[in-house]
């Protein structure tokens, strides 16, 4: 249900429905701390609770300084525990591309994290049907446009539609933009 909540409501808030996303952070914190109290402190418990901090962040920029920090310890924590999980690497991965080199960022480690969690997904036979196969895939090629890298970016495009040809997002807007 955790990885429902983080894939919908990175959704939600990427299309511009802050409300629906505050309703679905509510409820993955209410699962996160149920988890928690179990005795949970997986790798996947720990960056979805970073995971969340961020996307209050997104909702709040306000409230910055106090969660950003507390967002990167839980995301780093995660992948303390579990260097090998897939989770803890792709956000780590997304972690390092978004906070400010100021507060440790960086931009070209964290594509790295991301590829090294494509990687991952594909050397273990998980990709397929895998909607964090995509998703990580997406942000990737997003961030290597943005860096510059087009012709990454397209390679990643391209991949994408060859792996899943009904995405429309990335088949009908993100991928002909780039073809302009």
């Amino acid at each position: 249900m955790l990885e429902y909540y983080y894939g919908y409501v990175g959704f939600l808030l990427g299309e511009g429905k802050n409300s629906g996303a505050k309703k679905y952070i509510t409820k993955a914190d209410d699962l996160i701390y149920r988890l928690e109290n179990s005795g949970s402190s997986d790798a996947m418990v720990l960056a979805c609770k970073g995971i969340f901090l961020g996307y209050k962040m997104n909702l709040s920029r306000i409230k910055t300084p106090v969660l950003g920090p507390m967002c990167m310890k839980y995301i780093n924590k995660a992948y303390e525990t579990d260097p090998e999980n897939i989770q803890a690497i792709a956000d780590k991965g997304h972690m390092l591309y978004n906070a400010p080199s100021l507060f440790g960022g960086d931009k070209k480690e964290g594509i790295i994290y991301l590829e090294r969690a494509v990687k991952k997904l594909e050397d273990t036979g998980t990709a397929k049907g895998n909607w964090m196969y995509l998703n990580i895939l997406t942000g990737l090629a997003q961030y290597k446009n943005s860096m510059g890298d087009r012709q990454g970016a397209i390679d990643t495009y391209e991949k994408i539609i060859a792996f899943e040809p009904d995405y429309v997002w990335v088949r009908d807007e993100l991928y002909p933009e780039l073809q302009k």
